[in-house]
């Protein structure tokens, strides 16, 4: 992640918004480092320092604070009613430029958040914000995150951590009527000098325990012992 991502977000924003319907709703979703309310993602910048002049950008009709960055998005089919939905993920503006300022600053912007924007009857609204299920570069020795992908039936949001154990980790999120829902997890990891290999998987069929909204992944990131 670079200053190139952070003066590119406003070109994405703009474009990917144009020729859609507005709507405003009284929903309130709020977590440890943002607000979302009345269609407006903010962030919670003043726990550490007061935003006089905040701005914000525009996407399907919901604005987001500039304090956050997008850094990959995916329009998939979410809920199964053959309309395609988005997938957006954010990341804190001072986390990928490294801008902390003090430790209040690492405590409260380390999360990086997902949205699922669901398309219904020409406008858009969010469905669910989940600031748990993105891992950040601070939690691990490099840059965990790779990229989300489309499959048949949902998306799969990809990590890569490790050091000495290297592991490539896919988790797969069904489409569903009520939202989607983790389905499965797998991990394919390595010894550096590929010495020994581990690989495992698991399915889950319950929606509502593995919904988008609700999951935290990081207990499922489990490195496996390959002395």
């Amino acid at each position: 992640m670079n200053l190139k991502i952070v003066l590119s977000t406003i070109l994405l924003f703009a474009f990917l918004n144009a020729c859609y319907a507005q709507h405003a709703t009284n929903q309130k979703i709020e977590g440890k480092s943002f607000l979302f309310e009345k269609d407006r993602l903010s962030s919670k910048r003043h726990l550490c320092k007061q935003d006089k002049n905040p701005t914000f950008l525009n996407f399907k009709g919901i604005q987001f604070s500039s304090s956050y960055v997008l850094i990959d998005s995916l329009n998939v089919d979410l809920n199964k009613d053959g309309i395609a939905d988005w997938i957006v993920i954010l990341s804190p503006r001072i986390q990928e430029l490294d801008q902390y300022k003090d430790a209040c600053y690492k405590t409260v912007f380390n999360t990086r958040l997902l949205m699922a924007i669901i398309s219904e009857k020409g406008s858009y609204h969010v469905s669910a914000i989940n600031e748990n299920l993105i891992l950040n570069r601070f939690e691990y020795q490099s840059e965990p995150y790779r990229k989300i992908e489309k499959e048949v039936d949902g998306f799969v949001i990809r990590f890569y951590i490790g050091s000495v154990i290297r592991c490539n980790y896919d988790f797969h999120f069904t489409a569903n009527k009520g939202g989607p829902f983790l389905s499965k997890t797998s991990y394919d990891c390595y010894r550096r000098d590929l010495s020994r290999s581990a690989q495992s998987s698991l399915n889950f069929k319950n929606a509502n325990t593995t919904s988008l909204s609700k999951i935290n992944i990081r207990p499922f990131i489990r490195i496996p012992n390959l002395k």
